[in-house]
């Protein structure tokens, strides 16, 4: 599914103007981009925020498990970014945000296909970000630790909190919302 939110949301980003999309999910139809830039005109914010996870050793994933958490995590960043660039390119402005994971920077244990993704959207932020300054588009990724939700309610608080934070608590989402204000 996605969320077009409308500018007043985000005010802090655009109080004029912005569109932010969280495009969470595998498929984003050219449909979408459209019914965005019939009612606004442009487009001035992308937020990559799709995330899912799995807890499972190496031998017991399936392919089919990699491809879905792969294709979820990392590959919907690539064709949301693709289909919104161009609009970007045109207008010489915006704003990328990709959702990333502490765990593709120090990686975890038992979730090597989160963690590949993760630090796959890393490395297509800092690409991106090379590719897309000179068209006055700023690309960042955000990698939050563990936030108390239903992805993670299976893990107990001790092992999420020592492996993911040195602060050792969980995230809270209004920390969250302001560092996506702030990019």
């Amino acid at each position: 599914g996605f969320h077009i939110l409308e500018p007043n949301v985000i005010s802090a980003l655009d109080p004029i103007s912005t569109v932010a999309l969280s495009l969470i999910g595998f498929l984003v139809g050219a449909e979408l981009k459209l019914d965005v830039l019939k009612k606004y005109g442009k487009i001035d914010v992308l937020i990559n925020n799709a995330g899912i996870y799995k807890f499972n050793f190496i031998q017991d994933i399936e392919e089919k498990e990699w491809d879905n958490i792969i294709n979820t995590n990392l590959k919907s960043v690539f064709l949301c970014t693709k289909e919104v660039v161009k609009n970007m390119i045109k207008n010489q402005k915006g704003l990328i945000i990709n959702i990333a994971s502490v765990d593709g920077m120090v990686g975890a244990a038992c979730e090597v296909h989160y963690v590949a993704s993760k630090a796959g959207i890393i490395g297509m932020t800092k690409a991106l970000a090379k590719e897309l300054g000179s068209s006055n588009i700023r690309v960042n990724a955000i990698a939050p630790g563990a936030f108390k939700t239903d992805i993670n309610k299976d893990v107990t608080e001790q092992i999420d909190i020592d492996a993911h934070h040195a602060c050792n608590v969980f995230g809270q989402f209004d920390s969250y919302i302001k560092i996506i204000e702030f990019c």
